[in-house]
């Protein structure tokens, strides 16, 4: 029984320190992530601003294409919502 318990005990050990590893790991990808996204949302705020600056009339078609998109998702997620009600 002692040795099944010390077996029991090595196999345990031997999990935890795998799942360590695999969580220093996962830890060390999902701060690189972050700081690729952060990269990524300071790439795109640079290049709408000089989108707005060059061409200030496609700008401002495009956000209103964007504001009739959120619009229409809205609406449709309201008609989907009120079929699963009635």
């Amino acid at each position: 029984m002692r040795k099944e318990n010390a077996l029991a005990f090595q196999l345990k050990k031997e999990v935890e320190t795998s799942l360590g590893l695999k969580l220093k790991d996962a830890e060390a990808t999902i701060k690189a992530m972050d700081e690729n996204i952060l990269l990524l949302q300071k790439s795109n705020e640079l290049t709408e601003a000089e989108f707005k600056t060059a061409e200030p009339e496609l700008y401002h078609l495009k956000m209103k294409l964007i504001e009739a998109n959120n619009t229409i998702t809205r609406l449709k997620a309201q008609l989907h919502h009120s079929k699963i009600v009635a």
